[in-house]
């Protein structure tokens, strides 16, 4: 049990958004998802990943980046759109949202307020429901926000949008005051940035696990996937990443190292063998000795109880039983097979050489 905690400890992660947390607020439902529709996940713990599996048919999930991009690693994501990759970056409230759409040379940006939605929502006006916006394949139905934003268009191409009685929450008192325009805000847009796609997601927990409970968001990561085939999930940025977790990607990103593990792997099967063998052998004896003792006993009982008491000298010569014993046991070494005859030999209170043949 300390094993299994240990383990369990090294290989997940309480961090909101993280792929490796399994919990509610996690989204290590996400692997499995693109498996699902024939993609291959990959975890990036360094933006160096981008360079190594290549912007065609790829797309890259940055989701609410609790650290800052430098700029030499938004240039990196920069050429990875500019490339053709197809880069997803959802922000709720968080700074850093804003920073990777700039960096990359997006024009939408996140609101940063909180909206809500009176009338249509899903549990509470926290939560609004989201609609597809114009003829558009990639948000095929509702999708439910949890504490989202809007997001800013600036010419992007608006997919999906709150109703016409949302609003932003710009005091944070979750009412709506005489300052708060109702209308419909955008929630989703797409633009082309050189030879790639720039996605804006106004709430990152719309990919968490526990909201992936709603078809329409399942349906949204489902097609978003299913389009590409690669999909980085970017925990570069993400907060801390468990060690196993990190020991499972540098392993994988050095076959010199899956070599040597490996090797080292069949090395210690073998140990692990040959000491069970060597273990089981001994067993074997000790059960032989017992068994040849216990019978040894019993014939000496059977006799007593027949008649009058017999030397206890007699009995078969140690030839024989040395002859008996390698017909009966094949595998077992001369040496072993001596040292029982030894032992019955005791028992039986002959210690000559020239015992009486059976």
């Amino acid at each position: 049990m300390v094993l299994l905690s240990l383990v369990y400890a090294a290989s997940t992660s309480s961090v909101a958004f993280s792929s490796y947390n399994g919990n509610w607020e996690g989204a290590s439902g996400l692997e499995r998802s693109a498996t699902e529709v024939g993609a291959t996940p990959e975890i990036a713990l360094d933006v160096d990943e981008y360079e190594s599996v290549g912007a065609d048919g790829t797309l890259a999930l940055v989701l609410s980046p609790e650290q800052s991009y430098t700029e030499a690693e938004l240039e990196k994501l920069r050429e990875f759109v500019e490339s053709g990759g197809t880069l997803v970056v959802a922000e709720d409230f968080g700074p850093n949202g804003n920073r990777v759409l700039a960096g990359v040379g997006a024009d939408a940006r996140f609101d940063g307020r909180l909206v809500r939605d009176e009338r249509s929502y899903a549990r509470s006006p926290s939560m609004p429901v989201v609609s597809p916006v114009g003829n558009t394949s990639l948000v095929s139905g509702e999708l439910v926000f949890n504490y989202g934003t809007a997001v800013v268009p600036n010419g992007a191409t608006v997919v999906a949008a709150t109703s016409d009685l949302s609003y932003l929450d710009s005091d944070g008192d979750q009412s709506l005051d005489g300052d708060e325009p109702v209308r419909s805000y955008p929630a989703v847009t797409v633009e082309t940035v050189g030879e790639g796609t720039v996605v804006t997601l106004g709430d990152p927990s719309l990919v968490i696990n526990s909201m992936q409970t709603y078809p329409g968001n399942a349906a949204f990561v489902d097609e978003l996937f299913s389009r590409h085939d690669t999909i980085v999930l970017d925990q570069s940025h993400a907060g801390s990443v468990p060690p196993l977790g990190r020991a499972l990607v540098l392993v994988r990103d050095f076959p010199a190292l899956q070599v040597a593990l490996g090797l080292a792997a069949v090395v210690l099967l073998a140990f692990v063998e040959r000491h069970a063998l060597r273990r089981l052998r001994a067993r074997l004896s000790r059960r032989l000795r017992s068994r040849l003792a216990r019978r040894l006993r019993s014939r000496g009982r059977s006799r007593s109880s027949r008649g009058p008491a017999v030397d206890r000298g007699s009995g078969p010569s140690r030839e024989a039983l040395v002859a008996h014993l390698t017909r009966r046991y094949p595998r077992l070494e001369a040496e072993r097979v001596e040292r029982v005859v030894s032992v019955f030999l005791q028992a039986r209170g002959d210690d000559s050489e020239e015992a009486t043949p059976d």
